[in-house]
């Protein structure tokens, strides 16, 4: 151990110098990282299908219990492939663009069970 301008630091036999080993404490935060659900290819066509009725990746994200970036992944590829058309809501006015938003919101938790059931396989058409 020598002592120097930058605190204490440890020679090794190799020669080199090295800083003092830090300690770990005890009381270092749990990170929880969330659980990847495996997709199922029914909710991948649901949210396909909510996002041609206008809904926005936020309330299917909410909705879904999923990223906004797995929703718009999902979204980016059906785009990719023709399935889905881009919809450009820029030039709305925000006022509309808030009352519809929160309207469809509304219809969307109340019809969720229904679409569950369609994404768990028990019914065979979309509500």
């Amino acid at each position: 151990m020598v002592n120097s301008l930058f605190g204490h630091v440890h020679r090794n036999s190799d020669g080199l110098v090295y800083g003092k080993p830090r300690k770990k404490s005890e009381n270092t935060p749990v990170r929880y990282t969330s659980t990847n659900r495996k997709a199922a290819p029914r909710e991948r066509s649901a949210i396909i299908m909510l996002r041609r009725r206008g809904y926005t990746y936020n309330q299917l994200a909410s909705a879904f219990e999923r990223s906004t970036n797995y929703i718009y992944q999902v979204c980016r590829k059906a785009m990719n492939l023709g399935t889905l058309k881009y919809q450009n809501y820029k030039f709305t006015p925000f006022l509309t663009k808030m009352l519809t938003c929160n309207n469809r919101l509304g219809t969307l938790i109340m019809r969720l069970f229904q679409w569950q059931k369609f994404i768990d396989g028990e019914e065979d058409k979309p509500p």
